[in-house]
């Protein structure tokens, strides 16, 4: 299987270590004698070992960091049953947290945390959206310095998760906006129109669009480059 794009390479690795307790120690979440807790390599090079509160907050700290930027650990599937077990509100807690992270201009940030949201709970039409905002600020940024091959490529991704949301919740008339300004950007004019023209339909249906002022509320510089004509 060909790995997804991602808007980072494998250094973030060297950020983690691992941990195997002794079978007689108190944990919040039971595992195996076996497992090895991963935990921030900072913490361990630390000259005062943390308190085990905060070794707990930064296992799980470090299991949502880990899920965030490698869909395919081989641990995954024992960090998401640890976490839910753990705190079932994470995945809510992230998506809050993505979003002010994307209101400070740090896509980045905000892309692992929503990924990490979504391994969490696939069903979460709202996280998916904003990666797709998310995918489409970075993509945006890119452009801007000249970086057209791997703006492109965020858009493509912010497509993947937008179409989600669609079929998660097929009356998101703002994901239908996000995919009509993210074809539009690419140059793929019939779809934008197509995707453009669902939103206006949605919005009339429950009555949120009332002109062609009536957008989404989107990063800055997420509109199309020019008016949709109908």
């Amino acid at each position: 299987m060909v790995k997804d794009y991602q808007p980072w390479n494998d250094s973030w690795k060297n950020y983690i270590a691992y941990v195997r307790l002794s079978p007689t120690e108190w944990t919040p979440v039971r595992q195996t004698a076996d497992f090895d807790y991963p935990i921030f390599a900072e913490l361990i090079t630390s000259e005062e070992w943390p308190r085990l509160i905060d070794f707990w907050r930064s296992v799980v700290d470090t299991m949502i960091y880990i899920l965030g930027h490698d869909l395919y650990h081989e641990a995954q599937q024992a960090y998401v049953r640890w976490l839910h077990a753990y705190d079932r509100h994470i995945p809510r807690d992230l998506l809050e947290k993505a979003k002010k992270r994307l209101d400070d201009r740090d896509p980045v940030a905000s892309i692992w945390m929503l990924q990490a949201a979504i391994v969490l709970d696939p069903d979460q039409a709202e996280a998916h959206y904003y990666l797709g905002l998310a995918y489409s600020q970075y993509a945006l940024d890119l452009y801007n310095e000249n970086k057209q091959e791997e703006s492109d490529l965020n858009f493509y991704q912010a497509i993947r998760y937008l179409v989600n949301v669609v079929e998660l919740d097929p009356q998101s008339g703002k994901a239908y906006y996000g995919l009509g300004f993210i074809f539009r950007r690419l140059g793929l004019d019939e779809e934008s129109r197509k995707c453009l023209e669902k939103y206006i339909i949605l919005g009339l249906e429950d009555g949120t669009y009332e002109s062609r002022g009536a957008m989404p509320s989107l990063p800055q510089g997420m509109t199309p480059d020019s008016t949709y004509d109908g």
